[in-house]
């Protein structure tokens, strides 16, 4: 993620990376889906916030990818 990071950069384009909970707690076992649901609805209110005039794409990569893909799902 911070190539990806680092790459897009160099192209002008921002990114804001993350941790959910579990992560930053140092535990195992990943957060339930409502609790990485509202941890990207988090990053994406202050990703506009902070930019509102700039397009905002969200991705993630394997347990934030799935989290991201299923909470844009129901909040597109």
């Amino acid at each position: 993620m911070v190539d990806l990071a680092s790459s897009l950069a160099a192209a002008d384009v921002a990114t804001l990376r993350f941790n959910f909970p579990f992560k930053e707690n140092k535990k195992g076992r990943p957060d339930t889906p409502a609790v990485a649901h509202e941890t990207i609805a988090a990053a994406l209110r202050n990703a506009h916030d902070a930019h509102p005039s700039l397009p905002l794409f969200a991705a993630g990569k394997s347990f934030g990818g799935r989290m991201t893909s299923q909470y844009l799902a129901v909040h597109p």
